[in-house]
């Protein structure tokens, strides 16, 4: 990232470089086993850094309360960008899977609220027993379409999101994505490549899928 943007003003910059003929391999994360880590990221932007401190600090008091004997790690950091704003994120790293949950500043929330929201999300994902997070749950259905072979994971909660994402996949691809789960609640999902044609609505287990929320 050479340059973060943050709303209403934008201005992000994402540098990427993909070699041509590569093919994702499936996926299979049924568990996400044992916690290894826990680090993160505060940030602000043309903000005092001091902001950044006081989300650090407030993360910190608690993670530590979330999990008892974790010692988390927390870089303070000033991104480069032509707006305003802050970030605090957070990292659960474990032996199968992992969990990225963050949230923004904005005018009149203090540093602290930014930090309390971070670190309430990891602990709703703690809870469940999701390996992946529900942002990444969806970010990963599109490379698993169109992996080598089927997939399987479990994802902390399904979301509409992620229905929707589903279902706009199997329009284009020749893929079958299965959602396991009722929205809000923890589900398994399966993708499995050439199998369907493009088309069909994803098949939530439990559900009409005319009642899914599919949009």
């Amino acid at each position: 990232m050479t340059m973060a943007g943050f709303y209403p003003q934008g201005g992000g910059e994402l540098v990427a470089h993909l070699p041509g003929g590569a093919r994702p391999g499936p996926l299979h994360l049924p568990a996400r086993g044992e916690l290894l880590a826990i680090r993160g990221l505060s940030a602000v932007a043309n903000l005092p850094q001091e902001i950044a401190e006081r989300q650090r600090r407030q993360a910190l008091r608690g993670l530590r309360r979330l999990v008892d004997g974790s010692v988390p790690e927390i870089e303070v950091v000033e991104l480069p960008a032509t707006s305003r704003g802050t970030v605090l994120l957070v990292l659960a790293e474990f032996a199968a899977g992992q969990a990225c949950c963050f949230a923004l500043g904005a005018p009149a929330k203090r540093a602290e609220q930014v930090a309390d929201e971070a670190v309430t999300a990891l602990g709703a994902f703690l809870r469940s027993d999701g390996a992946v997070d529900p942002w990444l749950a969806d970010q990963l259905l599109l490379p698993l379409a169109l992996a080598q072979g089927p997939s399987t994971l479990r994802t902390s909660e399904v979301t509409g999101h992620l229905l929707t994402q589903a279902a706009v996949i199997q329009r284009f691809l020749p893929v079958t994505i299965t959602i396991d789960g009722l929205v809000g609640q923890a589900g398994k999902v399966q993708v499995r490549p050439g199998l369907g044609t493009a088309g069909p609505a994803p098949a939530l287990c439990g559900e009409d899928p005319a009642d899914s929320g599919i949009v």
